[in-house]
């Protein structure tokens, strides 16, 4: 059983592998062969992007080799991508930040950011995009906008700085009727 087990996991058959070193129980090293299933068949998983099952399994093999941990973080960024690319930002943003150092993921945190800021802007939601445009000013936010959004957003800051001259003046005049 045992050789069949090698042979499988040779072939890269690596579920089969895995029930019959399991079977073998302690038997000579079935244990680190499981372990070396498990690592194979996560890389595999890595190749056919399915990062979220390849993770796991890296989980799991928390300690078996060096490159694990950085394994681990190449599923978390590429899970990150793929929400920045399917829209969901927050989640996206929240993976980057909790990768730190790892590649462009500080460049990535701000991308996440400026696109959330262009979705808004195309919803309308100018004064929500603002609000985040300003938390990465110095990022390529500005060189991306349209002439005509960047007029938009010029208006509604430029509004609600008259409605806040206005609300002082109000302010101001009701303390002078109030003496």
């Amino acid at each position: 059983k045992y050789n069949s087990a090698l042979e499988l996991l040779e072939n890269k058959n690596y579920t089969e592998a895995i029930e019959i070193f399991t079977e073998l129980g302690e038997y000579q090293d079935s244990q680190e062969k499981i372990k070396e299933c498990k690592y194979q068949n996560a890389l595999l998983l890595i190749d056919a992007e399915d990062y979220t099952e390849a993770k796991a399994l890296f989980e799991e093999l928390k300690g078996y080799n060096s490159d694990i941990e950085t394994k681990i973080q190449l599923c978390d960024y590429s899970i990150a991508k793929y929400y920045l690319e399917k829209g969901k930002y927050d989640k996206a943003q929240e993976l980057f930040t909790s990768l730190k150092d790892y590649g462009d993921s500080k460049d990535m945190i701000k991308e996440c950011s400026y696109r959330k800021a262009l979705s808004l802007i195309e919803g309308k939601k100018y004064e929500d995009a603002i609000k985040l445009e300003n938390m990465h000013e110095k990022y390529k936010f500005r060189q991306k906008l349209s002439k005509s959004n960047i007029f938009k957003l010029f208006a509604i800051w430029l509004v609600s700085l008259v409605r806040s001259v206005v609300s002082f003046y109000a302010f101001c005049s009701w303390c002078r009727n109030k003496n």
